[in-house]
This record gives C-alpha cells, structure tokens and sequence, in this order.
C-alpha cells in the first residue's frame, strides 16, 4: 500500500509550515543581542499559556455560554496536587498523584 503524490505532498507541506515559525527566530536572533526585558517577559509565557489552558476546565462548564463553578471533581483534585506539586517538584509523581485524587475523587461522588 503506498502512498500517492498528493498525501505526499500535504505531508511535506505540513513539515515545511511547521519549520518555518521554528527556525526564523532562531535565524533572527543568533545575531542579535536580546534585551533583558525581552527575555523576562518571555519568562511569562510558559505560566500563562499554562493557565490558560487549565483553568477553564477547572472552573466552567458547558460550551456555549460557558457557565463559572467551582463544584466540578477537576477543582477538588487540583487543590490537593497543586500542594504536592510544590512539595515534592516531581513531575511524574505529581501526575501519578493527581491521577489517583482524580479518580479517588470522581468515584466517590459516584457513590454518594
């Protein structure tokens, strides 16, 4: 089973559209000395990114109109793995923990 020039094609296309906005940067500033406020504000962005991804699953519900609340089993289990992400700064361990608070969690509003 192979594949035709037009699969091919888009899959190419794809990797070329991926690399660009890769490497220009890097093109443009291997050469250029970055100012200092520049590289703080860059340090924000992994944390708001972050955020911005996690919190309204955390606290909304529905899609449209998204609805604010905060009795969902996701926000009862961030609170515990967000201390025990502090604690230990493992990432593995706090994905396993906050796994097993989740599920802990969820099936014990099963029962009730």
């Amino acid at each position: 089973m192979g594949l035709s020039n037009k699969v091919i094609l888009i899959i190419v296309g794809m990797a070329v559209v991926t690399y660009i906005p890769r490497v220009l940067p890097l093109i443009f500033f291997s050469k250029k000395k970055i100012p200092d406020e520049f590289i703080k504000w860059l340090e924000f962005i992994p944390v708001t990114l972050f955020a911005a991804l996690i919190f309204p699953e955390l606290f909304t519900k529905g899609n449209n109109p998204r609805i604010i609340t905060f009795l969902k089993p996701e926000f009862f289990a961030f609170i515990p793995t967000i201390i025990f992400a502090i604690k230990t700064k493992s990432l593995a361990l706090t994905i396993i923990f906050g796994t097993l608070v989740f599920w802990g969690i969820e099936s014990f509003l099963k029962l009730t």
